[in-house]
């Protein structure tokens, strides 16, 4: 290759990148503005004229092109939503509407041209780019409300069917959550009435309530999509353009809960108290050496009423919590072997099985067939030792509380349910079950609808 056809190869090469960079379509709009003297959006559209001319130097042809501005044609938007005092406003073609102008007088202007105006032609050779053109506006409605409901029967059935004249929970905030599609202001719920949002953008939302008082206790969130007809459960859903979701929030008054103090607490499936507004408000108090228990559970934890918080800040004071997911151990049955496998049983020492008051003091358990129910306030006190072992379920009926070295457990094979008439005031530090309690791993230990402070 001589120097001279290197040369032309060189030239060649940098004026077709020269044309590509300028041949890249144009579309302009200017002065997005709303007139004053004519309260409708004005918008400039410079238009372009492409001059292709073919030229050639030697082997090779390029084309050259000169971009020449013809005329500025001026569009009218019609402003179809001026707001009062002035403000944003809608602009409408006949493609759709749009929120491309400024600020506008508070009345509307007159109809403008039909369309858009068009895009300019890509120029000959080259790949036209695509222009961004405004989106039209999707709007929706949602409807919210949260209602009281029976823990009887907590289903999406029961908690729509809840009249408008019951079931109030007034003063409840509704609002969203940031990571929903806008934030319109959050409103306050008047009794059993719903709360609408207007003309919202549609997108994703979820619904956060706010109540009053930390009395309620969440249940279930059912929406229902009346433009489309189909229902569900959850606090989040999708509202789409010219749809309207109602949501009804069902909540129950009041819910037992328990602290403990001093000692870990483990279970193999879910740990799940909800921690009132109590000093201090966690679920494993300190104990007498100055720290908490560790929380191990299975699946899962939930210390707080909220449908949006589980209560991580609220397991202790340190908030040592582990997700652990042992060996599954029938601690009834290891209990039993323990002491035994005893056969014999122990109901005839009792009267009434369902109303035992505190037994004498012995090394052996009382092994009980069947279910049994504690009678009045038990104190175990120094030197003392009763141990139960039941076949059935057992109902704590009132307070047992431990003095100096004595010793209390429960080792039963059904469940553990304690009276409501056990707990205390929220308020209170005094502990009213004492000892071990231990269930089967098919059993559960109930609170009742009261406060327990337990105390290893």
């Amino acid at each position: 290759m001589t120097l001279v056809t290197r040369l032309w190869s060189i030239v060649f090469f940098s004026l077709f990148i020269w044309v590509a960079l300028v041949t890249s379509p144009q579309q302009v709009f200017a002065n997005a503005v709303c007139d004053g003297t004519n309260p409708a959006c004005v918008m400039e559209y410079i238009s372009y004229t492409y001059t292709y001319n073919k030229e050639v130097y030697g082997p090779a042809p390029y084309f050259e092109v000169t971009l020449v501005p013809t005329e500025v044609t001026t569009i009218v938007e019609r402003c179809t939503i001026p707001q009062s005092g002035g403000g944003s406003c809608q602009c409408c073609y006949q493609s759709g509407c749009y929120l491309d102008c400024g600020i506008i007088q508070p009345t509307g202007g007159p109809p403008g041209p039909p369309d858009e105006p068009p895009a300019d032609p890509p120029p000959l050779g080259s790949t036209s780019t695509p222009v961004p053109t405004s989106t039209p506006i999707s709007l929706g409605t949602i409807q919210a409300r949260a209602v009281q409901v029976t823990q009887a029967d907590t289903s999406c059935t029961a908690i729509r069917a809840v009249p408008t004249t019951a079931g109030q929970i007034n003063n409840t905030i509704l609002q969203f959550t940031r990571s929903s599609a806008s934030a319109p202001p959050a409103q306050v719920q008047s009794g059993a009435n719903y709360v609408t949002f207007a003309n919202i953008l549609a997108g994703w939302y979820t619904v956060d309530s706010v109540l009053p008082t930390i009395d309620w206790m969440y249940s279930r969130a059912c929406w229902n999509n009346l433009t489309t007809g189909t229902t569900g459960e959850g606090l989040s859903q999708t509202l789409n353009a010219n749809q309207t979701i109602v949501w009804d929030i069902g909540y129950t008054l009041g819910t037992a809960w328990l602290q403990t103090q001093g000692g870990d607490v483990y279970a193999s499936g879910t740990v799940r108290s909800y921690i009132p507004n109590v000093t201090p408000r966690v679920f494993s108090r300190d104990g007498t050496g100055g720290y908490p228990g560790i929380v191990t559970y299975g699946t899962s934890y939930d210390l707080d009423s909220s449908a949006l918080s589980t209560g991580g800040t609220l397991v202790s004071s340190t908030n040592w919590q582990v997700n652990a997911t042992q060996t599954v151990v029938d601690y009834y049955d290891y209990f039993y072997r323990r002491f035994d496998s005893p056969t014999v049983t122990d109901n005839d020492v009792f009267p009434n099985l369902l109303s035992v008051a505190k037994p004498a003091s012995r090394i052996t358990p009382y092994y009980i067939t069947g279910d049994m129910t504690t009678f009045g306030d038990w104190t175990v006190s120094a030197g003392e030792n009763i141990i139960f072992i039941v076949t059935g379920n057992v109902t704590i009926g009132g307070k047992i509380t431990i003095t100096g070295d004595g010793f209390a457990a429960f080792i039963v094979k059904g469940n553990i349910i304690v009276s409501s008439s056990v707990g205390v005031s929220a308020g209170s530090t005094a502990s009213v079950l004492d000892g071990m309690y231990i269930v089967s791993s098919t059993g559960t230990f109930q609170t009742g609808a009261s406060y327990l402070l337990l105390s290893s």
